[in-house]
C-alpha cells in the first residue's frame, strides 16, 4: 500500500462548501462550509469575506489548516495537489491559493482543472453540455471533445434572503423543504389560477423556534431560476442560446448530452421541468428556426450532484495527467505563476522554424 506521502489531495473549493478528499476515491472524505474561526475576532468567517489580498492569503491560511490537521489528517508537505477550479474564479484567488499551497504548506505539485471538464470524466464523454446550478450562480459551458467552447452565466440566488434568518438556515430550508413544481402548475401559478399546494412545514430555527414555511412557498421558491430576469434571461434560455451560438454540427450532439452538476441542480423536479421548458421554447419563434431540434436528454450523474466535479478531480487524479501537467514547487518558486486558461502564455501553440 503507497504511503501517505505518494498521496494526491484532491480539492473544490465552492464559495458556499468544500469538498476534500484523496484520489481515486469515489466520494470526498469531508464536505465543509468555505468557513473558518478567526483568531483575532473569534468569529466564524467566509474564506471569500476579504478587502486586502493580504486578508485573502491569511484566510486561505486559517482554512487550509483547517482541512488538513482537523479534517483529513493528512500531511500536505511533499504532496500533490489537484484542485477543481471553477470557470468564474479569480485570477486572484487561484493565485493566492497557489502560494499558500506552495509557500506555506510545501506541497511538492499543483494542478488545477476546470470543473466543467473534468465532470464529464465521471460520464466518459468528451461532449456535452454542462449546466453547473451552485450556491452563487449557474453555468452553462459547452465542452465540445473535452474543450469548452464559451459559457454563459446568471445569478442562481436572485431572491432577497430573510434577514432573520442566517445563511445556514435558508440554505438548509431551501435543500430539506424546497422542491422545483411541474411547468403546467408553474403557469397555472402565474395566472393565477386556484391551485392546491402542498402542506405546510414547520422548520426548527433552534431549540425553541419554529418557523412555518408555507407549501407555496415551498412550491414556487425555485421558480426565480425559470423566471426571465433584467436581462430577460432564464436557466432555460441560457441553454438554448448557449446551443445557438455552437457550431451547427455539434448542436444535436450537445441537445443530447445535457449534464447537470451543483447542488441546486439535485432539488426533486429539476430535471424533469428543465427538460419541459427546453421542449417547449424551441418550438417558439425565436429558436425554431434556428436550432431545428426536437430532442433534449440529460445525463444522470454517477454521484450526488454537488460533488460530481470533484469526482471527476479524483478520477485525473489518478491518470497520468497529473505528471504530466503539474505544476512543482521548483518551477512556480521560479516563476511565481500558474497556468492559467486565460492567459496566453499557456495557451499559445509555438511553431518550431
Amino acid at each position: 500500500m503507497a504511503g501517505l506521502q505518494t498521496k494526491i489531495i484532491v480539492m473544490d473549493v465552492g464559495y458556499r462548501y468544500t469538498k476534500l478528499g484523496v484520489s481515486g476515491d469515489s466520494h470526498p472524505r469531508c464536505i465543509i462550509p468555505t468557513t473558518f474561526r478567526d483568531p483575532k475576532s473569534g468569529t466564524v468567517k467566509s474564506v471569500f469575506d476579504y478587502k486586502k489580498p493580504e486578508e485573502l492569503y491569511n484566510n486561505f491560511v486559517e482554512f487550509l489548516h483547517y482541512l488538513y490537521f482537523k479534517k483529513i489528517l493528512i500531511s500536505p508537505k511533499d504532496t500533490t495537489v489537484v484542485v477543481v477550479d471553477s470557470l468564474l474564479s479569480t485570477i486572484q484567488i487561484r493565485e493566492t491559493l497557489a502560494k499558500v499551497l506552495f509557500c506555506h504548506l510545501q506541497i511538492a505539485s499543483l494542478l488545477m482543472v476546470p470543473s466543467h471538464v473534468v465532470a464529464l470524466y465521471t460520464l466518459g464523454v468528451p461532449t456535452a453540455l454542462v449546466v453547473d446550478i451552485g450556491y452563487q450562480e449557474a453555468t452553462v459551458i459547452p465542452v465540445l471533445r473535452g474543450l469548452p467552447d464559451l459559457y454563459k452565466d446568471a445569478d442562481a440566488e436572485k431572491a432577497e434572503t430573510v434577514k432573520n434568518l442566517s445563511d445556514k438556515a435558508i440554505e438548509d430550508i431551501k435543500v430539506r423543504l424546497c422542491f422545483v413544481t411541474t411547468l403546467d402548475r408553474s403557469r397555472k401559478i402565474d395566472a393565477g389560477e386556484e391551485v392546491r399546494h402542498p402542506p405546510c412545514v414547520d422548520y426548527n430555527v433552534s431549540g425553541s423556534e419554529m418557523l412555518r414555511v408555507s407549501g407555496k412557498i415551498r412550491e414556487t421558491a425555485c421558480e426565480v431560476l425559470f423566471q426571465l430576469d433584467n436581462d430577460e434571461i432564464s436557466l432555460t434560455l441560457m441553454l438554448l442560446n448557449a446551443l445557438t451560438k455552437c457550431p451547427i454540427d455539434m448542436r444535436r450532439a450537445l441537445a443530447g448530452n445535457i449534464f447537470l452538476i451543483g447542488g441546486t441542480s439535485s432539488l426533486p423536479g429539476m430535471k424533469s421541468r428543465l427538460l419541459n421548458e427546453l421542449r417547449h421554447y424551441v418550438k417558439t419563434p425565436k429558436y425554431q428556426n434556428k436550432l431545428f431540434i426536437d430532442s433534449f436528454k440529460m445525463h444522470s450523474a454517477p454521484s450526488k450532484e454537488n460533488y460530481t466535479a470533484w469526482l471527476g478531480g479524483s478520477i485525473v487524479g489518478s491518470t497520468e495527467v497529473v505528471n504530466m501537467h503539474s505544476i512543482t514547487k521548483e518551477v512556480y518558486k521560479r516563476e511565481k505563476d500558474i497556468p492559467d486558461w486565460a492567459n496566453l502564455k499557456y495557451n499559445t501553440i509555438s511553431v518550431d522554424k
